[in-house]
């Protein structure tokens, strides 16, 4: 990997091709997260002229990453807590004994939609089990 540094300390930009973008985009989307820390760790060892923009745009890349999945989780937060409230409406409807066809004028979500929602959330808030931990 120390060989391919150099060589991309070399490479020049021709055509209005980043060639040195395309490469890193290409890592970061063909190899494991390990292989691309080792190329980072490989740029910092050899700044050889170029070496210094290269692990800008991989730290860039990365903080897009980061960013992405942070704006995933605030999503999935918000849609979590609108489907936890729907069910907790619901079921706190149906424990004073409303009727379907009330709940559905007031919530528009069918008996169908609302075990649907159960299960959906179930799934969500569930902690993910060891078995789930270790393959991850």
């Amino acid at each position: 990997m120390t060989a391919g540094v150099h060589l991309l300390a070399q490479v020049a930009q021709t055509g209005g091709l980043n060639y040195l973008e395309v490469f890193v985009v290409y890592l970061a989307a063909t190899q494991e997260r390990a292989v691309v820390r080792e190329f980072v760790e490989m740029v910092q060892q050899h700044t050889v002229d170029i070496g210094g923009e290269m692990l800008t745009y991989a730290e860039e890349l990365m903080q897009e990453g980061i960013m992405k999945g942070m704006m995933k989780g605030k999503i999935e937060g918000k849609i979590e807590g609108k489907i936890e409230g729907q069910v907790e409406t619901i079921e706190s409807l149906l424990s004073v004994g409303a009727e379907w066809a009330m709940i559905t004028a007031a919530t528009g979500i069918t008996p169908s939609q609302f075990a649907r929602l159960k299960k959906q959330l179930a799934q969500t808030t569930t902690p993910p089990s060891e078995a789930d931990q270790e393959s991850a």
